[in-house]
């Protein structure tokens, strides 16, 4: 049983493969993936409104896909509205924020606004960081808001080792492994810095092949519980506290 937190629909704007809903339930079997939630490459990159129509139209094509609405603090009216239109949707999970490409920071009063107004629906927030400035911005947000949970995606990236120690003290911000490398015993420090309920499971699918972060799981000499707890047990723990639990 795996709950996969960190999956891309679309294509992106460099060479990759572009994955139909066939070949992604393809995949979810392949690796025994019970839920996968998805965010849309096209409302990262481009067009949120339309990314996520898109995504909407793709998560009823089958039973184990979930969602996370992109939006762009930019746009903060255009943003409320778009939870508002799809709150009611049991697929949708939380709210994915890519400061990278958004060019908003984290911690932006923009940001906090969109948290501020959807602090009763307890969506979770998964936020693509990379680099120590963006995992301090992570812990300003955590801090002002200590009841919403936030994943800290690709665990701040090259850096995660340090990210680790500055989001240690937060329990309302959560890591996942994803990224390009695999970095040895990612992992088990990971597990040994913020504690074991703490780390999820994600992979960055389709943008990465799932056996990557898979492997990092199987060859880092954890326990079967400790998997078990990666794999899915903290992600359902996480899930059941959202709004659509």
């Amino acid at each position: 049983m795996i709950i996969d937190v960190h999956c891309h629909f679309g294509s992106w704007p460099f060479a990759m493969d572009n994955f139909g809903v066939d070949r992604i339930k393809e995949y979810l079997d392949r690796f025994n993936v019970t839920k996968a939630i998805f965010s849309s490459s096209k409302a990262i990159v481009y067009d949120f409104r339309e990314g996520n129509r898109e995504l909407i139209e793709l998560l009823e094509k089958d039973d184990r896909l979930y969602g996370y609405l992109v939006l762009n603090p930019n746009y903060l009216e255009e943003s409320i509205e778009e939870v508002n239109r799809y709150l009611d949707n049991e697929k949708i999970v939380g709210i994915k924020l890519h400061p990278a490409y958004s060019r908003v920071s984290i911690d932006d009063e923009k940001t906090k606004k969109i948290i501020e107004h959807f602090l009763d629906t307890k969506l979770i927030y998964l936020i693509h960081t990379w680099g120590i400035p963006m995992a301090i911005q992570l812990t300003k947000i955590a801090r002002q808001f200590p009841n919403v949970r936030f994943i800290m995606g690709h665990t701040g990236g090259d850096v995660w080792y340090d990210c680790l120690d500055i989001v240690k003290p937060y329990p309302n911000i959560y890591v996942e492994p994803c990224s390009s490398y695999a970095d040895r015993d990612k992992l088990r420090i990971s597990i040994d810095t913020v504690g074991i309920e703490r780390v999820l499971f994600g992979t960055d699918f389709t943008l990465i092949n799932p056996s990557f972060v898979t492997g990092m799981v199987e060859c880092s000499g954890l326990t079967e519980e400790e998997k078990a707890r990666i794999y899915y047990k903290n992600s359902i723990k996480l899930l059941e506290g959202g709004k659509n639990a």
